[in-house]
């Protein structure tokens, strides 16, 4: 429990397709940066800063990541 921070990054590809009857496939690439808290030595606590793009635009969002260890 000495070092209850952690910083993490995450990147990779997704496919999109928007809620109509004739949309095509969207190809995205995405990028997401976190900072984690271990309250306990199994439970973390995060927030997320997410963003991803194509061609044309792209999307932002925060969010909140909860992580129980189950298992060593």
């Amino acid at each position: 429990m000495n070092k209850r921070w952690a910083l993490h990054m995450g990147y990779g590809a997704a496919v999109m397709r928007a809620r109509t009857d004739d949309a095509e496939l969207t190809p995205l690439a995405g990028v997401q940066f976190g900072l984690r808290f271990r309250m306990i030595p199994d439970l973390q606590l995060g927030l997320v800063v997410e963003g991803g793009f194509d061609g044309s635009g792209g999307y932002a969002g925060f969010g909140a990541d909860l992580r129980y260890s189950l298992l060593a």
